[in-house]
């Protein structure tokens, strides 16, 4: 009888393990699958729900939406992912902002970085505490609505900001590779798409995250620009990389699906209106 056993074991458990793995593997590569998305950053109707759920994935602020809303989008396939600024504090989020401590945040010139457009400052990434608090906050407010995954927003303003600081741009991406890390060790299926931040994709987060964002995907822009071309011919070569831009106009978002591309169609940087 136990020779039995520990045959069927012999037998069982490999196909089990190879289940498990394909599982894991198949899970990083669900972006790659996906032919439409929209990113909506507002309040949800019981219609816009529905609507939702016709979209292979959308991208949201979680903070509006209950786990059972979630469900209900999820239903026919559709992937979840939610919202999560990393390198700027919105000051509208006001249970974070509370719980913050000045070395929180980045000095500039012995100043906090205050970014109008959007009114946000500036963040430390490097800070543990400040690592804290986001991870906190994704597990409360984004993990545990059981979304597929998380949308990382601001990480680009690393590349942007201190492209010419060397110490600072290595310092904040030290603290990015550690708050990714810490999130896939919180839940190794979760998916992780990352807004811009190129350079920081290349050198520091290619292992850790499942697709980039690219905004505002310009063809007037793009079309003649040596940055614009090396970068699609870079991210065309990525394997298992999902690459999604979001397009201001029609040409636009025929010249991002003709790169092997997944566009949205939307002439601004604002999502808080369902159109």
């Amino acid at each position: 009888m136990k020779k039995m056993l520990t045959i069927t074991l012999l037998i069982v458990l490999p196909l089990l393990t190879a289940f498990t793995w394909f599982q894991f593997f198949g899970n990083k590569e669900r972006l790659l699958k996906i032919s439409d998305y929209k990113i909506f950053y507002g309040s949800p109707t019981e219609n816009i729900l529905e609507e939702m759920r016709k979209f292979d994935m959308v991208i949201i602020e979680t903070h509006e939406y209950t786990s059972e809303q979630i469900k209900t989008i999820q239903q026919d396939g559709t992937i979840v992912l939610g919202y999560l600024s990393v390198m700027e504090l919105e000051t509208w989020n006001e249970g974070l902002v509370k719980k913050v401590e000045e070395s929180d945040y980045l000095f500039v010139d012995k100043k906090k970085k205050y970014i109008q457009e959007w009114d946000t400052y500036l963040m430390d990434l490097s800070s543990k505490h400040y690592q804290e608090l986001l991870l906190t906050d994704a597990r409360n407010h984004i993990l545990s609505k059981d979304v597929d995954g998380i949308f990382i927003d601001t990480a680009g303003d690393i590349d942007d900001y201190f492209y010419k600081d060397e110490q600072t741009k290595q310092k904040l991406r030290d603290g990015y590779l550690q708050l990714l890390t810490a999130l896939k060790q919180q839940d190794p299926e979760i998916l992780i798409l990352q807004n811009w931040g190129f350079d920081t994709y290349k050198t520091t987060t290619k292992n850790l995250v499942n697709g980039i964002m690219w905004e505002n995907f310009d063809i007037s822009r793009l079309e003649n620009s040596e940055w614009g071309q090396n970068w699609i011919e870079f991210f065309k070569k990525e394997q298992k990389l999902a690459v999604f831009t979001v397009a201001p106009d029609e040409k636009s978002r025929q010249y991002s699906k003709k790169q092997g591309f997944i566009p949205y169609q939307n002439n601004s940087s604002i999502y808080n209106e369902w159109e």
